[in-house]
């Protein structure tokens, strides 16, 4: 029988010498795979892991005495480590918005998107969800076993046109829109304004998430005199906002596109839009499915799509189906990862690239995104000019980068940075914008992050108007 002093010391060596094993591990795959890409990070995630690993070698060195009690010291450090690290997987949730809406006196609407939609049907108001087509980018299989998707013939870039639409809820009230003849974000008044228009293709920021039409930048600009025509839809990248360029652009002859940029995922969505066939023929000079002439087609697959779709989702979150968020696996895989390897400490320290956010996610040919980001954006520019417009990249940070420098010297954002200066496109950076007001805070849905308020959109369109149209 082992006596308890020496089982203490043999457990105190098998501790350090895993430590010591999958430091050595850590490293040999930090050198290994595609991380090594990423040359800064690798150079300190190398210099940390290896100090690590020698100093915990080091103690084998001490009598046992001492190696106790470095070993305990050792053991407590890493445990307040992951507990620090666990910490920073509390999210600003849905609760804690809803929480902050109470407390300035708004009933939160806890109703989801289907459930609104239902409701406007009962008045005899024709209404549709709004539509989410960059979640169908490679996962065509998920949504054909489910809803018989077909997309052989058609990949619309815009939702049902001429209905109510229902958009999103961060501030307690549903936003509700009536779609225009193209099935965007807009006032469809802005189509009989003369003049050549202000284009902007983007994401969410730029479909104006969170607020009414009138008050997200299309609206704000569209009220102050300017024909601006939104072509953005939430989830979409940067290839699919050159598909929206290439169908809508030569139609409505621009004289300014404002590409929104958001520094949040945008660069991420890039490498599977490549891959996917239906959008990777948008490289191909003069291609078109030419949808602006075919919107009775995109309407009519919308709504054979919610006929099956809808009866589905009044039981389920939206983000969960639609953008793959449903497998409890891979969310806890995600998890697993994160606590594993620090990831929220080394995000902040600067030396993790990895999110782990969306495990299962296809990722091969992630390094290669800066010549697919550097030829989409080539691209734009060059169909910009074919219309005699002027392109503007408009440069949305996120929200936690105001609190972590890191995230805006990471290198996609300064790979992105260097990309657009390289080719001579003007920036209009909004980080700077808000940084410079003082209290960034004050433009998200109760200080809480999110999409911009009101009050962030109507700052924007400010910035956009001095920047670009005066």
């Amino acid at each position: 029988m082992i006596e308890p002093k020496n089982r203490l010391k043999r457990l105190i060596n098998i501790y350090l010498g895993l430590f010591v094993l999958l430091s050595l591990f850590a490293v040999v795959y930090t050198v290994f795979t595609n991380y090594a890409a990423h040359e800064k990070i690798l150079n300190k995630s190398l210099i940390a892991t290896l100090s690590f690993a020698i100093v915990t070698a080091a103690l084998f060195f001490l009598d046992a005495k001492k190696r106790a009690n470095a070993a305990l010291m050792h053991f407590s450090i890493l445990f307040s480590l992951f507990l620090i690290n666990l910490l920073f997987e509390i999210p600003l949730d849905q609760g804690n918005i809803e929480r902050a809406a109470k407390r300035t006196g708004i009933k939160w609407d806890k109703r989801n998107k289907y459930e609104v939609v239902d409701a406007l049907r009962k008045k005899d108001i024709t209404a549709f969800p709004t539509a989410f087509f960059p979640a169908f980018v490679g996962e065509e299989g998920f949504f054909t076993e489910k809803f018989g998707l077909k997309l052989d013939n058609l990949f619309p870039l815009s939702g049902v046109a001429n209905v109510e639409t229902v958009l999103s809820n961060e501030t307690g009230e549903w936003i509700i829109y009536k779609s225009d003849r193209y099935g965007f974000n807009n006032d469809d008044s802005v189509y009989e304004k003369s003049g050549r228009p202000i284009l902007i293709v983007g994401d969410s920021f730029a479909q104006g998430i969170s607020v009414p039409q009138k008050d997200s930048v299309a609206g704000n600009l569209l009220h102050r005199g300017y024909k601006a025509i939104s072509l953005g839809t939430g989830g979409s990248g940067p290839l699919i906002e050159l598909a929206a360029i290439k169908e809508y652009g030569p139609y409505l002859k621009p004289k300014i596109i404002l590409w929104f940029y958001y520094e949040g995922n945008n660069y991420l969505h890039l490498p599977k839009e490549y891959r996917y066939p239906a959008l990777n023929k948008y490289l191909e000079k003069g291609y078109s499915q030419h949808l602006i002439n075919r919107q009775p087609e995109i309407d009519q697959f919308w709504a054979d799509f919610f006929a099956k779709a809808e009866k589905y989702l009044k039981n389920e979150k939206e983000s969960v189906v639609f953008w793959r968020k449903a497998s409890s696996k891979k969310l806890l895989k995600g998890l697993i990862l994160r606590m594993v390897t620090l990831h929220n400490i080394r995000k902040i320290a600067g030396v993790s690239r990895h999110s782990y956010l969306f495990e299962g996610v296809d990722r091969s040919g992630f390094d290669t995104t800066e010549p697919m980001f550097r030829n989409v954006m080539k691209i734009a520019k060059e169909e910009a000019e074919g219309l005699g417009a002027k392109l503007y990249f408009v440069y949305l940070p996120n929200y936690a980068s105001f609190f972590n420098q890191k995230i805006l010297l990471s290198p996609s954002s300064q790979t992105v940075r260097k990309i657009i200066a390289e080719l001579d496109i003007p920036v209009i950076d909004f980080y700077k914008c808000l940084k410079d007001t003082g209290d960034p805070n004050e433009f998200f849905p109760f200080r809480l992050g999110g999409h911009y308020s009101v009050k962030g959109y109507n700052l924007l369109a400010n910035l956009i108007e001095e920047e670009a149209l005066k």
